[in-house]
């Protein structure tokens, strides 16, 4: 079966889909499997880390191929928001023994699968912060739903996070110089963004933004272009206004 065809099949109500989904519901969470398709085509995923669409290699196609595109051998890249480390494993892999992955991940679950996944991919060339980052150093709360695998900074969370800057590690030297940064921290990218603004005025990496919401989306619009940047969609095609799937690059 091909990677188009199990997509189809997990996503949508069609009678592939009907028969797959059974045993897929069955697994348990715990199972340990290789992933099937795409860039990360044999690394090792754990079930219950997420959508049944990493272990299938289909979780968001467009996104693995464009990054996996601008990538190579010797790069120093960042994965804000690395869940429980799919793209993580794909930046590791993409950049070779040569280069290095700094993953964040606040959330303590998330975190955790993320570790696990490092572990049974024997990834050496990663570095995994506990951190959220933000446009501040200091303590915040952390919000997770219940069955979850988002989270965001929030007042009213329950779980209390440490917090830095991209400027703060890169002046502290645990950040090296980066080549290009992904992005997705539902909701707190501009923060993020305003973090790091030395960092990225100096260094010039390109940038994978996934933003959540309008007026978080025009503020981080308005801020790369502000650090002179050029602001497209992920697909090159579609107005930057009518997705929240961005691309910034030096002009």
């Amino acid at each position: 079966m091909t990677a188009s065809l199990l997509h189809r099949a997990v996503t949508r109500d069609h009678w592939i889909g009907r028969g797959l989904r059974w045993p897929l519901d069955r697994l348990s969470v715990n199972a340990v499997l290789p992933v099937l398709s795409g860039p990360l085509f044999l690394r090792r995923w754990i079930v219950g880390a997420g959508l049944h669409r990493c272990w299938l290699g289909t979780y968001e196609r467009e996104k693995q191929r464009a990054l996996s595109k601008i990538l190579s051998r010797g790069m120093v890249v960042c994965d804000i928001g690395a869940n429980t480390g799919f793209y993580t494993l794909l930046m590791s892999r993409r950049v070779g023994r040569e280069g290095h992955v700094h993953a964040f991940e606040p959330s303590p679950g998330n975190l955790a699968f993320l570790r696990q996944h490092m572990a049974l991919n024997k990834v050496s060339n990663a570095t995994v912060h506990g951190e959220a980052l933000s446009d501040g150093v200091g303590q915040a709360f952390f919000d997770t739903s219940p069955g979850s695998y988002q989270g965001r900074l929030d007042p009213k969370g329950r779980t209390p996070v440490s917090v830095t800057t991209l400027d703060h590690l890169w002046e502290q030297g645990a950040l090296p110089p980066v080549d290009l940064l992904k992005i997705d921290i539902e909701g707190a990218e501009a923060g993020a963004l305003r973090g790091g603004e030395r960092l990225l005025r100096r260094f010039r990496p390109t940038l994978f933004l996934a933003t959540h919401g309008v007026e978080t989306h025009r503020e981080c619009c308005r801020l790369l272009r502000s650090f002179g940047y050029r602001v497209q969609s992920l697909d090159g095609n579609t107005r930057v206004e009518e997705t929240d799937e961005l691309i910034a690059s030096n002009r």
